[in-house]
């Protein structure tokens, strides 16, 4: 068992605070005004767990103490102190002193309070901000009524040929519109099956259908569009081969296709038709998002052919599928804008290690400019870089890399996960112009912000970063 370095008082105070923290009796002239259950639940009040209250109370009391000592003043279980101290750590409430044993010193609440502070005004201020979008987002429109939770009717079709029918008795009831979300084979099967044969008055419906486009599609897909213009969008994915098919907005027709393939009568499909008035809102719903996502054919057709990506979105769910799009783009774009927290940064860095990888990069004279909270360790890391530019934020809004036309957005789920990749991390890939625009906008207007490193005197930064004070919040997030 780790012995606590004798000296004077040390007795008294390890028998006062077991006193103090652990029991329900204060003794006479110890924080005379308030009792132990008070301070804990002041410091819960402002954040804080119970087992990190009652440590970092006890780290109060003795300044600095081993893993031994905490656990038995503070009343926290000998397996959670660690991971108790961590968090008071990544708070800025302890220090960890790498001796032997390790020590924790306890750090004044005054600059875990500051930086509390300075996070609630600035989400007061985003709140404030966001008033008059989200009151009309979210004002009570009354819409729907019990009755209608209880309302229309639903049938189910079983097999390809039930669900093809039932497609073709919706295009024949179609008087206005038909809103198609559809999977990759769904036009060559539209084509064979002859659907648009169906509509009895077809220059009088409206048509908005939504597809993915594949190389093997093609022919089907522009066959389509040569009878119906620009009625047909490319999308970037469909719902998991479901075709989601809405009429006059009156009648929505749910299709899993099993299998995803052009054949007319082989297949176990799975229909779901309905006009309850919530299924109906959430096809609407499904087939905006479709839209939000979509575009020109030619222009995607054209991108296709030339084994190039067309753009898209989509939250990349595969580390390493992250990490191939990450060098990716550091192989190939001439510029490159970051703004990240000093974890991932790093991580970044360690990734460009490697001479041969490095050469290429000042080859191609690549310019990289890179938004974080600098620290000691990152100074150091860039200092030979002549094609990196830094700035240093104090609070850094998120985690988002902008490759020429592309923009990779990382919103740390645990910010004090080892491996910001894994499941700690929630990545979004985007290759739209509106998304690379305004990332790019963002970016310019926090480099404008952001302190140049040779305005800053490094014996005054932090050796190293604590990645809760670099996540922003989620609105600030969400401009990205």
């Amino acid at each position: 068992m780790t012995r606590i370095p004798e000296r004077d008082g040390c007795k008294q105070t390890i028998l006062l605070c077991k006193k103090t923290i652990g029991k329900k009796q204060v003794e006479p002239g110890l924080h005379s005004n308030t009792t132990p259950e008070e301070r804990v639940s002041t410091l819960q009040s402002f954040g804080l767990t119970e087992n990190q209250a009652k440590a970092y109370l006890a780290l109060l009391e003795l300044g600095r103490a081993t893993a031994s000592a905490l656990n038995k003043l503070s009343g926290v279980p000998r397996n959670k102190v660690y991971s108790v101290v961590e968090e008071l750590n990544e708070k800025g409430l302890v220090e960890i002193v790498l001796e032997d044993p390790i020590v924790f010193e306890a750090r004044p609440v005054t600059r875990y309070l500051d930086l509390l502070a300075s996070e609630l005004e600035s989400k007061r201020r985003d709140l404030k901000a966001s008033m008059p979008r989200l009151a009309d987002e979210f004002q009570i429109k009354a819409t729907l009524s019990e009755d209608d939770l209880q309302g229309g009717s639903f049938r189910i079709y079983k097999g390809r040929r039930a669900v093809l029918q039932q497609h073709s008795r919706m295009n024949r009831d179609a008087k206005g519109s038909v809103k198609v979300v559809c999977t990759p084979s769904t036009p060559a099967r539209m084509l064979a099956s002859d659907m648009l044969g169906d509509y009895p008055d077809l220059e009088a419906v409206r048509f908005e259908i939504f597809t993915p486009l594949t190389k093997k599609n093609i022919p089907a897909v522009k066959s389509l569009f040569e009878r119906l213009g620009r009625a047909i969008r490319v999308t970037t994915g469909s719902p998991r081969n479901v075709i989601i098919k809405l009429v006059d907005d009156k009648q929505v027709f749910f299709t899993h296709v099993i299998p995803d393939t052009e054949s007319t009568t082989q297949g176990d499909d799975v229909g779901v038709w309905t006009d309850n008035p919530v299924f109906l809102q959430l096809a609407t719903e499904l087939i905006e998002r479709a839209k939000e996502r979509s575009q020109e054919f030619h222009t995607a057709r054209l991108a296709l052919e030339a084994d190039q990506p067309f753009p898209e979105m989509r939250v990349l769910q595969d580390p390493t599928e992250h990490r191939e799009l990450l060098m990716l783009g550091l192989m190939q774009a001439k510029e490159i804008m970051a703004v990240t927290d000093g974890s991932m940064l790093l991580r970044g860095m360690a990734s460009m290690a490697d001479p041969s990888f490095r050469a290429n990069m000042e080859q191609r004279e690549v310019r990289i400019r890179l938004v974080t909270r600098v620290t000691q360790e990152i100074l150091k890391a860039v200092t030979d870089r002549p094609n990196i530019e830094l700035r240093h934020l104090d609070s850094v809004p998120g985690n988002f890399i902008v490759f020429g036309d592309r923009v990779i957005r990382t919103h740390r789920m645990d910010p004090g996960a080892e491996d910001p990749f894994e499941v700690g991390s929630l990545t979004f890939y985007s290759t739209l112009p509106g998304v690379v625009v305004e990332a790019k906008d963002h970016f310019e207007r926090l480099w404008q912000a952001a302190v140049p490193t040779g305005e800053l005197d490094p014996a005054e930064l932090p050796k190293a970063s604590r990645p809760d004070r670099d996540k922003g919040t989620p609105e600030e997030e969400a401009v990205a």
